[in-house]
């Protein structure tokens, strides 16, 4: 056969092939979108401010709102504490509304300022994962060194939203990559965290569940250091929903990014991070 018939018909070939890898990609995406399986969506915020641009750390009062009212008509919004009891429950139910937690982390002052008071409107639990090194001061980082101080949330305000609305869970003291600690080192950095909530908090602690900074981990070394101290679950930043977990110190949360339109928000409460498609 003659040579440039047989590369034609590798081209055509090879083309085909790429085409059905596409559809096929498309396809699964689809199928993704439409299921209708149980889990728990565990959603990630950090700043809800108006004087900061949008992105992964910071959403917009409005935005939020709107974020807020969707789940409030739409989903079930359970408590970080309520974790256990709900991933059983909701595996078992063929008929429910999409099941979700709502976090923020670090610890922000625009978390009392923005988001408590739209929560505590709408009635909706919301869980702040503390930096508690962080709280109660004048501290910054370089990101936000242009911001009012402070920036932190007081313990009186974390002690005010305890009483309606909003939850709480460690994240360390410092907020270090804790992969790069060793164990002695992680361990101090968790039960900083924890024994500090102890002693300031009068109610609203989930003290065996542990957020992680920068949703990093060191297996087996963080988990035998959470282990030890009794904490059973704890949050990543891993993408996803939580239906079955292979551990229960890896839960996975959706980042909530400030320039998600509404369409996007929808599709990450399915679980599905449209980045992934």
């Amino acid at each position: 056969m003659d040579v440039k018939i047989l590369n034609k018909l590798k081209f055509i070939r090879k083309k085909t092939f790429i085409w059905l890898c596409a559809v096929l990609g498309k396809m699964f995406y689809f199928f993704r979108l439409c299921e209708d399986k149980p889990g728990i969506i565990v959603l990630m915020y950090h700043r809800v401010n108006n004087n900061l641009p949008p992105g992964p750390m910071n959403i917009q009062v409005s935005r939020f709102y709107e974020q807020i009212v969707h789940l409030k008509k739409h989903c079930r919004v359970v408590p970080m504490a309520a974790f256990d009891s709900f991933l059983t429950f909701v595996k078992n139910e063929s008929n429910f509304k999409p099941t979700v937690i709502i976090t923020f982390d670090d610890g922000f002052r625009d978390n009392y300022l923005n988001a408590y008071p739209i929560l505590k409107k709408l009635e909706l639990p919301a869980t702040i994962c503390l930096t508690t090194g962080f709280i109660g001061t004048n501290k910054t980082i370089p990101l936000y060194k242009d911001m009012p101080l402070p920036d932190y949330l007081s313990w009186k305000e974390i002690n005010e939203m305890a009483e309606d609305v909003m939850t709480y869970i460690p994240h360390s003291v410092s907020h270090p990559m804790l992969p790069e600690l060793d164990y002695e080192g992680q361990k101090k950095e968790v039960a900083g965290s924890i024994q500090e909530m102890k002693l300031r908090l009068k109610q609203g602690s989930c003290e065996r569940t542990f957020c992680y900074p920068f949703g990093g981990f060191k297996d087996p070394t963080t988990f035998d250091a959470l282990d030890a101290l009794g904490i059973k679950w704890a949050l990543t930043t891993m993408p996803g929903s939580n239906k079955r977990l292979s551990r229960n110190l890896i839960i996975r949360r959706m980042t909530m990014n400030g320039y998600d339109s509404m369409e996007t928000f929808k599709i990450k409460l399915k679980g599905i991070d449209p980045g992934d498609a």
